[in-house]
């Protein structure tokens, strides 16, 4: 049997995170499972958020207490944290998709790598779009729906991962280590805006 520790605790009307609880949370919509204490801690680590097991314990306190994760102790020792998906349920369905492209990422930089620069910048604006438009819905669903406060703001949060950006990162490494390709990259993106420009003059 598994004992929750967390209390059923109403959520505040006017929410706020610092930085590492926000990291945290999203971490935990990230890996979207029950995780240990110790492997979270390697996980925050392994995505450039250093943090000691004090802070780490601190900030795990300050997310429970507001009823944004639970805590579960099915023994000794074995102590998990996951996130409260009664608030973050509309998130869960995102974090499966996160879950299934986690596992393709390696066959998706293989793909992204092997098509002309005109498709992957294709790729790459539509990807931005689509990112920009979802955080303008969350927004507005933000302002409309106070109800949902805590679960908007985290979202927001959670759009600006860089999961999100994975072939935005893609292309920046290889125009590091490639001149060529970084200048035919630099001309591509110019003559994007360029047409984009130029469409918004004719609509004006």
């Amino acid at each position: 049997m598994v004992f929750t520790l967390t209390e059923k605790k109403p959520v505040p009307e006017d929410p706020h995170l610092d930085l590492r609880c926000r990291e945290i949370l999203v971490s935990l919509l990230v890996i979207g499972k029950k995780i240990r204490f110790k492997n979270l801690q390697n996980f925050l680590i392994k995505n450039s958020c250093l943090i000691s097991k004090p802070t780490l314990s601190k900030h795990l306190k300050h997310l429970r207490d507001k009823g944004l994760i639970k805590r579960n102790i099915p023994e000794p020792h074995h102590t998990t944290y996951e996130i409260n998906h009664k608030i973050f349920g509309d998130l869960k369905k995102i974090s499966n998709l996160v879950q299934e492209s986690l596992k393709t990422i390696a066959e998706e930089e293989k793909i992204f790598n092997s098509i002309p620069l005109d498709h992957q910048i294709t790729i790459i604006i539509e990807k931005i779009i689509l990112r920009n438009l979802r955080r303008l819905k969350t927004n507005i669903e933000l302002e409309l729906n106070p109800s949902k406060k805590w679960e908007k703001l985290v979202e927001l949060e959670w759009l600006a991962n860089p999961i999100f950006k994975h072939h935005e990162d893609l292309l920046i490494s290889k125009c590091k280590k490639d001149k060529k390709y970084r200048e035919l990259v630099i001309q591509k993106l110019d003559e994007n805006i360029e047409q984009i420009k130029e469409l918004n003059t004719s609509n004006g």
